[in-house]
């Protein structure tokens, strides 16, 4: 593996675990007892937007939150689906395309 190509690697194998804005689906327990899912859009010290399956988005201020989840990701672990070779064709193409914005997303919490 060449050094350049370590963020591409990192980036597959574990980006399905990481809070990606948009990506990663929360399980809120509000202090009124009502559970509510959703797609994380917004997680901020005040409050937390949520997307229902709807499309509707929904803030809670975290004041009413009880306990979250962490952000859990849709897309299956690729280091599990892929084979090596394939793994390193994905790493190769991944190398070549210019995404900052997500990885500063994903290296820079």
């Amino acid at each position: 593996t060449r050094p350049a190509e370590a963020p591409y690697i990192a980036l597959i194998a574990v980006h399905y675990t990481r809070g990606v804005p948009g990506y990663g689906v929360h399980m809120l327990e509000l202090s009124a007892g009502r559970s509510i899912a959703g797609t994380q859009m917004s997680d901020t010290k005040g409050a937390v937007v949520l997307k229902s399956p709807d499309g509707q988005l929904s803030t809670f201020p975290r004041a009413t939150i009880k306990t979250m989840t962490k952000p859990v990701g849709v897309m299956p672990p690729m280091m599990l689906i892929l084979a090596a070779r394939e793994m390193r064709d994905l790493v190769a193409y991944r190398s070549t395309l210019q995404q900052p914005k997500l990885a500063s997303l994903l290296f820079n919490r």
